[in-house]
Parts: structure tokens; sequence; C-alpha cells
């Protein structure tokens, strides 16, 4: 302080200051799995640094990639499960090593894959299984318990059915049971486990529906309830397990406009309507909706023309639902939005961007449902489907469509970064009759360094008869 107050500025401090959300690096590295055609890639972590990538390209493929602590993308194994048509492939662990991708195969019939995936990316082929002759569109499938996985799809007519089937250790299949929940429509099914042997499929029937089933250990399956929650145009639903009993689905209503339906889903099954939020007046399409904390879920999706939005509400544990925040996040276009947890309130939505290029957007969200953008980047020219995982400490990986087959990694920062210089400013000098000479730089400090010596050996000297008096 003395030192600025004469004029001298010898001493200044520089704080860089990198925020969690921050995206310093959108292209740590780019890796092409795939040179020729390389549709809806769906990308799972397995192990340490390696990822498997299940995806549709003449044929059906799986590859693996490992990807360092630093981003770094190596190509590992690639396998073609499928020489016939592989579309659709949803890929999902099922337990140990094993893995099972569900597909529509030649004649759109439904096929089940097996592969076992090594922490070191060697993938080995299993068993395959066609659990439906006929008509099999639009499948998810999902992990229930044990070996027992469950796969919704739509068949012949679009009517709705449910496969079980039970993967051993070792990756053989077993078919155990099939239920046609829908006998009309069922388009879009989406199923998540709610507790115990509960599961619930959202689905766009002649209307909006959602219906349970009950799956037992031996993969047997009992219909429960079923319950049309909305009477008019319901597409592209999205559901997820909210708190408890509660449930939420977002979709796509009357004029494409956005809503949000709660349902509570008792431990029988049975299940009760709660709430119906109209949280877009506008287009709203291709919905991705995300528990956050507490009551609050955010929802990313495509609205009028095609630019990106996230909103937010709250659900109370009765269902109720309240609207928080709506962002803008992308005034061009933010479509196939894919949205996935960073840090703390950092959350990061990767989605085809203007120009079809590949953008990602990071946002803060706090526990009161605010929205906060932080920073957006574009990690690739050309992107479609862009499927987003976390790796490990600030590395993300993004799949997608491009021109052909392509992972990337970025980095989102999670912790907060301090960085503090300290600059010498020794810019002293003296002017006489228009010439500049320097001033003797030692002459100048000696002066303050020896007022400084004098200070500590006073406040050194003061301390020391300050503890001679305490002990006497």
């Amino acid at each position: 302080m003395l030192i600025a107050v004469l004029g001298f500025p010898l001493l200044s401090h520089g704080v860089a200051l990198a925020d969690i959300g921050d995206i310093p690096n959108p292209v740590i590295a780019t890796v092409e799995f795939e040179t020729d055609k390389c549709k809806t890639p769906d990308i799972i972590h397995v192990a340490g640094d390696v990822c498997a990538i299940a995806y549709e390209g003449e044929s059906g493929h799986v590859t693996t990639v490992e990807i360092e602590a630093d981003g770094g993308i190596t190509e590992k194994d690639n396998v073609e499960f499928e020489t016939g048509k592989c579309k659709e492939p949803d890929i999902i662990h099922v337990s140990g090593d094993v893995y099972a991708i569900a597909y529509k195969g030649d004649g759109d019939s439904g096929y089940l894959q097996t592969v076992e995936v090594s922490t070191d990316g060697n993938i080995t082929e299993k068993d395959n299984v066609e659990f439906e002759t006929g008509k099999c569109k639009e499948l998810d499938i999902i992990h229930v318990s044990g070996g027992i996985c469950a796969i919704a799809y739509s068949g012949d007519k679009d009517d709705g059915y449910l496969q079980t089937v039970e993967v051993s250790t070792d990756g053989d299949i077993t078919e155990k049971d099939n239920v046609e929940f829908e006998t009309d429509k069922c388009k879009t099914p989406n199923i998540i486990h709610v507790s115990g042997g509960i599961c619930a499929i959202a689905y766009e029937g002649e209307s909006g529906h959602v219906t349970t089933v009950e799956i037992e250990a031996d993969g047997g399956i009992t219909e429960k309830d079923n319950v049309e929650f909305e009477t008019g145009k319901c597409k592209e639903l999205d559901i997820i397990h909210v708190s408890g009993g509660i449930c939420a689905i977002a979709y796509s209503g009357d004029k494409d406009d956005g809503y949000l339906q709660t349902v509570e889903i008792e431990a029988d099954g049975g299940i009760t309507e709660k709430d119906n939020v109209e949280f877009e007046t506008g287009k709203c399409k291709e919905l991705d909706i995300i528990h956050v904390s507490g009551g609050i879920c955010a929802i990313a999706y495509s609205g009028d023309k095609d630019d990106g939005y996230l909103q937010t509400v709250e659900i109370e544990a009765d269902g109720d639902i309240t609207e928080k925040d709506n962002v803008e996040f992308d005034e061009v276009k933010g479509k196939e939005p894919d949205i996935i947890h960073v840090a703390g309130d950092v959350y990061a939505i990767a989605y085809k961007g203007d120009g079809d290029s590949g953008c990602l957007q990071t946002v803060e969200i706090t526990t009161a449902g605010a929205i906060t953008e932080i920073d957006n980047a574009t990690f690739a020219s050309k992107c479609k489907k862009p499927n987003i995982i976390y790796i490990a400490g600030n590395v993300y990986a993004i799949a997608y469509e491009g021109e052909s087959g392509h992972v990337t990694t970025v980095e989102i920062t999670t912790t907060v970064e301090i960085t503090t210089t300290v600059e010498i400013t020794t810019t002293l000098a003296r002017v006489v009759g228009g010439e500049v000479y320097p001033i003797n730089k030692a002459a100048v400090l000696m002066p303050w360094l020896g007022l400084a010596l004098i200070l500590i050996l006073a406040v050194g000297g003061g301390t020391l008869a300050l503890r001679k008096r305490r002990t006497q």
C-alpha cells in the first residue's frame, strides 16, 4: 500500500478463474471409428477407459475405444455381429463383461445379440436370438434384475409388445415371456424400471398411455394397469422416475406443443394420474427429460424454428408440477438434444446446431430450478444423433453420426481452477532535458528494502521483549 501511494506500482496481481461448466477444450481428440455408413450410434461406458458403441453400418457393428484421462482416443476392436440389416441398435450392460444389443433385423424382425467386452476393449460374440419373427420397431431394452432383461417394441399393425429374456453370465440367451400390452396403436414405447418387479411403459397410442407390468424373477410378465393420460395427440414421449412412486412423462401434444404429465405408480402397479402442465405453447419436439435433484427436473427440446430450449419444473412428492425457468440456449438451431449431469449444479447438452454442426452447451441448474447459461462450443462440422456420456475427470465422450461414424472427446471443467500471477513492474525512468535516463533501480529500491528490514527487526524485537516480560 505504501509503495502504491508513493507512485511505485511495483507489484500487481492477476487472477485467472476457470468456472465449473466452462468448455476450455471443445475438441480434445476425434476418431473416425467407421469410414462408411454409421447411423444411430449408441455409446456406453464399459470399465476404466473403455467404451463400446453399437451402430448401424452396412450391417450391424459394435466397436470399442479407449479414452485416456487426458481425452486421447485409441480404437480397440470392431466386430460385425450382424451381416444383414441392423437398425435402431440399443445396447445395455447386463452383468460382468456381458452386454446385450436389441435391434431390428432383416424383414424388420426383432433380434437380441450378446457380446462380451473385456476391460481392455476386446469383443467376443456370444449369442443371438430372433425373439420376434414379425414386425419389431422402435425397440427399447432395459435390465430388470439378475439376468432378466425386458424389450418393449411396436409390432405388427403397430400394436405394443413386451418380451423378456434371460441372459446368463456367459452371454447365453433364453426367451422367457411375451405379452401384447396394447392391441391397437403403440408407437415409440419407452420403458423404465420403477420398483421391485414393476416396470412402466409410456407410449403413443391413438392418444397418450402409460401401462404397468410386473416382471417376475423368472421373467414371467403380468399386466397390471393402463391409463390414458392424454386424450389428444401424444408424440415423442420420454418417461423418468422422479421419487417414490412418482414418474414424469414429457411429450409433444396437439400442434406439437410441450406437455408434462405426472403419475403415481403403486407398489402393486396401480396407476393414478396426478398433474398435467403445458410448459411450451409453441413447438416442442425431440424432448429429453432428466431428474436434477429433489423435485427439480429439466427438459431439453427443440422449439419453434428448431431453436434449442431448456425448461425446469418442480415436482412435489404428491405429483403437483410447478414451472420454474425456461432458457433458449440456442437461438438458431438446437435439434436432437441429449442432456446429462456434469458436476454439482452443472449440466451439458449435446445437440445438432446451425448447419447440422455438433454443439455443446453447459448450463447451471440450481436446486430451485433457476437456469444460467455457462458456455457453448462446437465439436463437429457435421453431426446427427449426438450421444454424450461421462468418462472420468473433466473428460466426456460424444458419439455421433457425421459423414461417417465418429467419437469426440471434450473437456468440461468440473472444479474451480484459480491461477494467480505476480507481475513486477520495472518501468522506472527520469526525463532530463528531453533525454530519458534509466534510473538506478538498486539505488531506488535500496531505501525501501532497508525500511522493510528495519520494520522486520522492530517487529521481531518487540515480539522477543513481549515474550521476556511474559516469562518474568
